[in-house]
C-alpha cells in the first residue's frame, strides 16, 4: 500500500509501502521480521476502518478536519496577538523607564 488512501480525503507526507521484510516509511527502511511488517500493516488498516466509520473523513461536502483547522487557526492567531500585545507593553514600559532614569533630573 502507499500512504493512506486520499480518495477519504486524508494523505500522508510519509507513505508506507511494505517490500518483503522491509517497512519503506518515506523516511527510512526499516528492517522488521516479517510477520511484524503484516501486524502493522494490520493494524493500520484497522485504524483506517476505524476512521471511516468514527467520520474522520470527508463526507458530502462535511471536512471535519478543515473545522478543526480553522478553530486552530483562530486559537493561535489569538494567542500570537496577545504575546505581541506583552511584549509591545514590556517594551513600552522599559523604554518609559530609561526615558524617567536617564532624562529627567532626579
Amino acid at each position: 500500500s502507499s500512504g493512506i488512501n486520499a480518495e477519504y480525503g486524508v494523505s500522508s507526507n510519509y507513505p508506507l509501502s511494505l517490500q518483503g521484510s522491509c517497512l519503506k516509511t518515506g523516511l527510512a527502511n526499516l528492517k522488521l521480521p516479517g510477520q511484524k511488517v503484516r501486524q502493522i500493516e494490520s493494524y493500520r488498516e484497522a485504524m483506517l476502518q476505524y476512521l471511516r466509520l468514527t467520520k474522520h473523513f470527508k463526507i458530502r461536502g462535511f471536512d471535519p478536519w478543515a473545522t478543526i483547522n480553522n478553530i486552530v487557526d483562530n486559537i493561535v492567531v489569538d494567542l500570537v496577538e496577545d504575546v505581541c500585545d506583552e511584549i509591545i507593553n514590556s517594551c513600552d514600559g522599559i523604554a518609559d523607564n530609561v526615558y524617567l532614569s536617564e532624562f529627567l533630573p532626579a
